[in-house]
């Protein structure tokens, strides 16, 4: 694990937009309104194979959903990526992953190949501008040299530009779902009002339309990426959620606490305390949470050993557990 870039919010983004609800609905909230009206949406479906090149392997979460155009034959495919920060070669990536693609068709006998339209999920803190394909070949390129350069562009949303109020008020409740959980975890502090109305809204969505799962994953997801009380963010959920919702999350505090639990118990033995399995316990989860918080902040395990002053192989047991249930 060691000097493996990690990328905290990758997981959330590949499990989020896995839903064919967050899919479907991000389509129709941010591309053009003719594509939209043309799709088959009974044909939707997600591909299995990863077009990750080796140059890019573990540095993209690329996702793509194959659906037919209605009346006309036409195989479209959504190719879903995601960025954490500006990233000037993404047009390069892009035109790497739609090659992929296009030879997968052919290998599979296909008579057309698929028009791909890239989908760029954007949750950084920088600005990002967003060029045209022909800058990367020079300013005012003469228009006769463009059937020689396959010009071609990408939809790209800003989870920091996205308004949850018109989102709700457009019934995009699923891309507030996700949006509002991927901006609250680049604020580096947050309001307790704000957090608590925005956990209301998922709550709500559970209990009404939102894939249970989904807002089961957005809860545990924001416990360990944002700034907030663990005690305060514990009570909020047993507050507004419903018992199971409440029984998973509790289920996988635990299941990350363990290897901390055991460390304030034998710290309690050592010392002869009779409390030291209870101390260990409350110990325990603390340290978990720090331990898997500074992981998804990309901190090595030796530097996370060190900020906390635990053992090596506490981290190494928290981290691959937290892993293992993800």
């Amino acid at each position: 694990m060691e000097g493996i870039p990690h990328q905290p919010h990758d997981k959330f983004f590949k499990t989020a937009f896995s839903h064919p609800q967050v899919a479907k609905e991000h389509i129709n909230t941010f591309l053009p309104r003719a594509i939209c009206n043309e799709i088959d949406w009974e044909s939707f479906e997600m591909e299995e194979s990863s077009y990750i090149s080796p140059a890019h392997k573990g540095f993209a979460a690329d996702l793509v959903w194959r659906v037919n155009a209605r009346n006309i034959t036409l195989k479209i495919a959504f190719l879903f990526e995601h960025k954490s920060q500006p990233d000037e070669e993404v047009y390069l990536q892009l035109g790497q992953y739609k090659q992929e693609i296009y030879r997968a068709s052919r290998a599979n006998k296909e008579v057309y190949l698929p028009i791909v339209i890239p989908v760029v999920v954007y949750q950084g803190k920088a600005k990002w501008e967003h060029g045209p394909f022909i800058e990367l070949f020079g300013k005012n390129v003469p228009t006769h040299y463009h059937p020689f350069i396959g010009l071609f562009d990408y939809i790209r949303t800003d989870t920091n530009k996205q308004s949850e109020d018109e989102l709700e008020r457009t019934h995009s409740l699923y891309a507030l779902a996700v949006f509002g959980t991927m901006r609250r975890t680049l604020q580096e502090a947050h309001a307790i009002a704000d957090f608590v109305a925005f956990l209301q809204r998922v709550a709500f969505l559970h209990d009404n339309q939102l894939d249970k799962q989904l807002a089961e994953d957005i809860a545990v997801y924001l416990f360990f990426h944002v700034e907030i009380d663990s005690t305060l963010f514990e009570q909020t959920i047993n507050d507004l959620f419903t018992p199971p919702i409440q029984k998973k999350y509790m289920s996988l505090l635990e299941q990350y606490s363990r290897s901390g639990r055991a460390e304030g118990e034998a710290i309690g033995e050592a010392r002869g305390e009779a409390r030291g399995e209870a101390r260990g316990e409350v110990r325990g989860l603390s340290l978990a949470t720090k331990i898997i918080k500074l992981y998804l902040k990309g901190k090595t395990t030796t530097d996370i050993a060190m900020a906390l002053a635990c053992d090596i192989s506490i981290v190494i047991t928290t981290i691959n557990e937290y892993d293992a249930a993800d």
